[in-house]
């Protein structure tokens, strides 16, 4: 038994020294940093506008308030967000906060987008404010149809891209499509800056109403940027395969929770963030092709399986932040995700049960189907730097050996 195990973490993107250093500087110029990062962002996304706040859920909250403020008196009783039945429990936690009502939509399970039915369907009995499209694991959906269907019922539209960064759909960086787009910076995503969230638009009156909102933040203190700065320190030792077994031993760091927790702490970008961000994005094709060529791999070792398929993009190319595995049945999911783990090859339950049941979610009339077991049947597989060849064929004997109802030990 080796004394260091190998476990591949279940997503990241690597931080180095130099980044660290980075960091240093951001936290003695912070306006400086989030000014550069701002201008980066405009450059590769040809946004008009680039808002950053620290986190993604905090960009959510804000930009529900500016769009309600934009509705005035027109959008009196349009209280409502439409978003996925089957996504993190981070959106409906921002929704609630801003006063609204979330409500659960279907989605195409060969797609992990909305069904279009269900969402026409939820577009005419809901009048919503906004409709939130969720890219899941780097696979960009219909976001240009669910735009103008939105936009026919008079609702905003948000594409969430905080999962495709560096991804496109229909000529367009994923993010760019209708009225707001936000990428997260939080630990797992395409690029990390241990937290953080990006707003893009082209509308002028949405960014100003945003800036007005976001004035309500406390300023970043220095106590907080020191200690993100700490949290990177231990990201760029823990993310390593021989040492990722301890994250979970060391006190400050927080694995996955899945809760709805309305009154989290919102705050503005740090300049550590930013500098962290900065430096993180110049290196998101490089890491996104690793995950697009990882993805490529795990598809064609897992082809031909029975009762195991892998969900496919609806809007464009995946970058594959993470491979979802859709199992016919729950227990078949149970045995794989018990067996990968065991042979620490980073599988992961991204989302362990439908956010529309969680302990402070009010009653909630939507469509949400099957979508109701999506959460017992799908099995997220890392993709990142750190899969090696060899892990590419143990992953697809276990899945197959879980599908079989045996597994190698």
């Amino acid at each position: 038994m080796r004394l260091f195990p190998r476990r591949l973490p279940p997503a990241g993107t690597p931080i180095g020294l130099a980044d660290l250093a980075a960091a240093g500087r951001g936290l003695a110029d912070p306006e400086g940093a989030r000014q550069r990062l701002r201008e980066l962002v405009v450059e590769e996304t040809g946004a008009r506008h680039c808002l950053l706040a620290g986190s993604g859920r905090t960009v959510v909250w804000l930009l529900l308030e500016a769009m309600k403020r934009l509705a005035g008196a027109g959008g009196a009783g349009r209280t409502v967000v439409l978003l996925p039945a089957y996504t993190c429990a981070s959106l409906p936690s921002a929704i609630l906060r801003a006063g609204l009502t979330p409500v659960p939509v279907a989605l195409d399970e060969a797609t992990l987008d909305y069904a279009e039915s269900a969402l026409a369907a939820a577009l005419a009995h809901h009048r919503p404010l906004a409709v939130l499209a969720v890219n899941l694991f780097g696979m960009p959906g219909r976001s240009p149809r669910w735009a103008a269907m939105a936009q026919a019922a008079g609702a905003f539209f948000i594409d969430d891209a905080a999962q495709t960064l560096g991804s496109w759909c229909a000529g367009r960086p994923s993010g760019r499509w209708g009225d707001a787009g936000f990428y997260s910076l939080a630990r797992g995503k395409n690029i990390t800056a241990m937290g953080g969230g990006i707003l893009v638009t082209d509308r002028d009156d949405l960014a100003a109403a945003f800036q007005d909102e976001a004035r309500r933040l406390s300023p970043v203190d220095r106590r907080r940027e020191v200690r993100t700065l700490i949290e990177a320190l231990a990201f760029w030792l823990l993310l390593r395969p021989r040492l990722f077994w301890l994250a979970s031993h060391v006190p400050g760091i927080r694995m996955q929770v899945f809760e709805i927790d309305r009154a989290f702490a919102a705050r503005p970008m740090g300049g550590v963030q930013a500098a962290l961000a900065c430096r993180s994005w110049r290196r998101l094709a490089a890491a996104n092709a690793i995950r697009r060529a990882n993805g490529q791999r795990l598809i064609g070792a897992l082809a031909g399986i029975p009762g195991v398929r892998v969900p496919t993009p609806s809007g464009g190319f995946a970058t594959w932040l993470r491979l979802p595995l859709l199992f016919d049945d729950p227990a078949t999911r149970d045995r794989a995700a018990a067996a990968l783990t065991g042979a620490g090859l980073g599988a992961s339950i991204i989302y362990p049960e439908a956010w529309y049941r969680l302990d402070g979610c009010p009653g909630i009339d939507g469509t949400p189907g099957r979508d109701t077991d999506l959460p017992a049947r799908l099995l997220a597989l890392a993709t990142h730097h750190h899969v090696g060849a060899a892990d590419v064929p143990s992953v697809a004997r276990i899945v197959a050996g879980a599908v079989c109802g045996s597994h190698d030990r």
